[in-house]
C-alpha cells in the first residue's frame, strides 16, 4: 500500500475532489500525511532479497543511467534486469538487453501497474519466450 492507493480513498470517502488534490492537500512532502519513505542501499536490498528466497532484479534501469553500476551490483549478488518496461524506447530496451546477456542477468520486465487510473495498464508489457522460460528455471523455491 502506498500513497496512491491512500488518495484514492480519499476521493472515495468524498474527502477530496481527485486524486491530485489529495497530494496536494495531504499527501506530498511538507503536508500532514506525508510519510518519507525508508529506503535501503541497493547492496543491503540485494542483501535482504536474497535471504528471502527471491532473485535481486533491477528495476526501471532505463530510466536511472546505471550502466557504470551494473558490474558492482552483479558482483554483489544482482540476479536480473527489467529489460521490457513501458517507459522503455525500443533502443534502450535493445541495449538493456545486451547488458543482460553481458553481465549474465535474467531480463525480466513488467507494465508497472499500480492500480486502476495509473499510467500503466495490468498486462501491458510481454516478455519474449526466452526470458519467461530463463525466469522459470531460475524460480527459487
Amino acid at each position: 500500500m502506498g500513497r496512491p492507493h491512500l488518495a484514492r480513498a480519499l476521493v472515495a470517502r468524498g474527502l477530496v475532489a481527485d486524486v491530485n488534490q489529495a497530494f496536494e492537500r495531504y499527501l506530498a512532502q511538507g503536508q500532514p500525511a506525508y510519510v518519507p519513505r525508508y529506503s535501503l542501499r541497493p547492496q543491503e536490498a540485494i542483501e535482504v532479497i536474497t535471504a528471502a528466497g527471491g532473485l535481486p532484479v533491477l528495476a526501471h534501469p532505463g530510466l536511472i543511467g546505471t550502466d557504470e553500476l551494473l558490474a558492482g551490483y552483479v558482483k554483489n549478488g544482482l540476479r536480473g534486469l527489467e529489460v521490457y518496461y513501458p517507459a522503455h524506447s525500443s533502443e534502450q530496451i535493445a541495449h538493456l538487453e545486451s547488458l543482460a546477456r553481458r553481465h549474465g542477468l535474467l531480463s525480466t520486465g513488467g507494465s508497472d501497474f499500480h492500480g486502476p487510473g495509473g499510467s500503466a495498464e495490468l498486462g501491458q508489457m510481454r516478455l519474449p519466450e526466452p526470458a519467461l522460460q530463463a525466469l522459470r528455471e531460475a524460480r527459487v523455491g
